[in-house]
């Protein structure tokens, strides 16, 4: 279970419950599962379609035909999620997408506590008798941080604190949260360490500002 891992979870939701974002991508599956396009996300309309962009560009419209059922599939950061929706039409104005039905329920799962993101923050790792010890995070929520370093951070259980700095609309906000290991291993590459912290006992303002730079990164704001 990564840091910000929950116990996964089915639940029947509305579209709007997921909160997709104008280009997150899903796959667009045929009924017999035989035939797949990718597309990205454009937006909802009014609880009555979906707008989607075909990325295959082997194919006019991503091999998408009127009046065919197609299985949607994605992950939010939070929720694996399907739904059937009909293919209604092409469009070429104002640009070019696919109108697809609004689906009457969303089959949606839960696997993540916290949207995750990917970074490359400069931080440091500070443990109790230790020396600091530099390293970048790699992925950041508000439950938790994968921090890459040159070597092991210690044991499963271990406290420690990461101190590092957000950027949020141009203001700059120095954090020294406290923090627990939870997991640990080698690079792929054989070179150093990620490891998997926790984070524990936050305050509200800083789990508000873990929340909004996640929010912000997800949705490409600077």
């Amino acid at each position: 279970m990564t840091v910000e891992q929950a116990p996964a979870t089915d639940n029947s939701m509305d579209l709007k419950g997921l909160r997709l974002r104008p280009g997150m991508f899903m796959q667009l599956q045929s009924r017999a599962g035989k035939d797949s396009c990718e597309a990205q996300f454009c937006a909802a309309i009014g609880g009555r379609g979906i707008m989607v962009v075909p990325v295959d560009d082997a194919q006019p419209n991503g091999g998408l035909h009127p009046g065919e059922t197609r299985r949607v599939k994605g992950f939010t950061g939070i929720y694996d999620y399907e739904f059937d929706a009909d293919v209604i039409q092409h469009f070429s104005q104002p640009f070019t997408y696919t109108l697809l039905r609004y689906p009457s329920a969303v089959n949606a799962r839960r696997v993540r506590s916290s949207l995750r993101i990917r970074t490359a923050l400069p931080a440091y790792v500070r443990r109790e008798g230790c020396d600091p010890v530099a390293g970048v995070i790699v992925d950041l929520s508000a439950a938790g941080a994968m921090v890459a370093t040159s070597g092991e951070m210690g044991a499963i259980g271990e406290s420690a604190r990461l101190h590092f700095a957000l950027v949020l609309e141009g203001k700059a906000y120095d954090l020294n949260l406290p923090a627990s290991i939870c997991h640990g291993a080698v690079n792929d590459n054989g070179e150093g360490y990620r490891t998997g912290f926790a984070f524990k006992e936050l305050s509200r303002n800083d789990r508000l500002l873990l929340r909004h730079f996640a929010l912000l990164s997800s949705e490409g704001v600077d």
